[in-house]
């Protein structure tokens, strides 16, 4: 209770103002480059935080496509495995006459291609994962960085 001091045969009006303080927390690698910038046009990102926060929404975005190619690789693997057990098979099925010859021919050329394809996916799916960790670990330094300085 307050005391209100109210003159003789008077009124007097006052306000009273509430302020509720609300305390939330964001995971700042679910956050947008909009709303990142929104942030930053408000003034409520200092240059180094702004830098540090679009820094963690690109190393972000590299892991996604990381990820991405890493799965598509790896569909495209399991496609170059069904097509050369196919290609065995046939192979097993032909006979000596000279046109299975060249089906042959065709066929050990096609098995040559797709496990040339399949070592070639290999190679990059190695650089991939160097790649991911490379960026996990950038990606967590930033991280640190931003949430010791905050």
């Amino acid at each position: 209770r307050w005391s209100v001091d109210v003159p003789g045969n008077q009124t007097v009006t006052f306000a009273v103002r509430v302020r509720v303080i609300e305390d939330s927390f964001v995971e700042i690698t679910s956050w947008q480059s909009d709303f990142v910038t929104e942030l930053n046009e408000f003034g409520l990102l200092t240059g180094t935080q702004y830098d540090n926060v679009v820094s963690v929404l690109e190393t972000r975005q590299q892991l996604e496509n990381i990820a991405n190619e890493r799965s598509a690789l790896q569909a495209e693997t399991n496609d170059i495995q069904a097509q050369q057990d196919q290609f065995r098979k046939n192979l097993n099925a032909l006979g000596d006459s000279e046109r299975e010859v060249s089906i042959r021919n065709q066929l050990l050329t096609d098995l040559e291609n797709s496990e040339n394809r399949r070592r070639a996916i290999q190679v990059r799916t190695t650089e991939l994962e160097e790649q991911e960790q490379e960026i996990a670990q950038q990606h967590q330094t930033l991280l640190d960085t931003i949430f010791a300085t905050s």
